[in-house]
């Protein structure tokens, strides 16, 4: 059994990896008076690290959804506020967050599975 004193050394690990400044959007919806939608995305700044990569067993269950799009790693703090329906930039280039992984009973970052738009 790992102590909280473990677990907050081993987030601050990883903190320390979270190089890459990048934006958060959480996309809403208004309605637009004439029966569609409105979406309107709100940005937050985060720090985060990419990795390409297509090879994970956690990742197959979303490739159908990336359609052969190559599939991104894109890590955050533990505990961040990230969900599945967010879109992240990096400089230009902008990303769908497809799925978070579920960390388990120990979260010591928060990875998303991600495709570029």
């Amino acid at each position: 059994m790992i102590t909280a004193a473990e677990l907050a050394a081993m987030q601050v690990t990883q903190a320390l990896t979270l190089t890459t400044a990048c934006s958060i959007g959480r996309r809403s919806y208004a309605s637009d008076g004439m029966g569609g939608e409105t979406e309107t995305v709100t940005w937050h700044a985060s720090m985060c690290r990419a990795t390409a990569s297509n090879n994970a067993p956690d990742y197959q269950i979303y490739a159908a959804r990336a359609n052969e799009t190559m599939l991104w790693r894109i890590t955050f703090a533990a505990g961040a506020d990230v969900q599945e329906t967010d879109k992240i930039t990096i400089g230009a280039r902008v990303y769908e967050v497809l799925g978070v992984l579920a960390p388990g009973t120990i979260e010591t970052a928060r990875v998303t599975v991600c495709m570029e738009v």
